[in-house]
């Protein structure tokens, strides 16, 4: 993803919704909600993943806390906190016979 303000221009020079593409391969996932906060500041309408994000052991993590980030406008801290509630959940709905 450029540079803050090189985005914010690319933002207003397109004219159009932009989607931001998140590295998945080298970053956390402290640091993709980081970039993907900092994309929807900077006028992104919203994130994308590459396709090794399924390859993620946090994929779900990961997918449920952009969700939380992106739709519900929620901190980095709760978004983290959402998906890791989310992912509790679904490993007990997982485990029931």
């Amino acid at each position: 993803m450029p540079g803050r303000s090189a985005y914010r221009t690319l933002v207003r020079l397109t004219g159009r919704p932009l989607i931001a593409g998140l590295d998945t391969f080298t970053a956390g996932v402290l640091d993709l909600l980081d970039a993907a906060r900092q994309a929807i500041e900077e006028g992104a309408h919203g994130v994308m993943l590459e396709r090794n994000a399924v390859d993620q052991p946090a994929c779900g993590t990961i997918c449920r806390g952009l969700h939380a980030l992106v739709h519900q406008g929620v901190s980095i801290e709760e978004a983290l906190i959402t998906a890791e509630k989310s992912e509790v959940r679904s490993q007990e709905s997982e485990e029931e016979p």
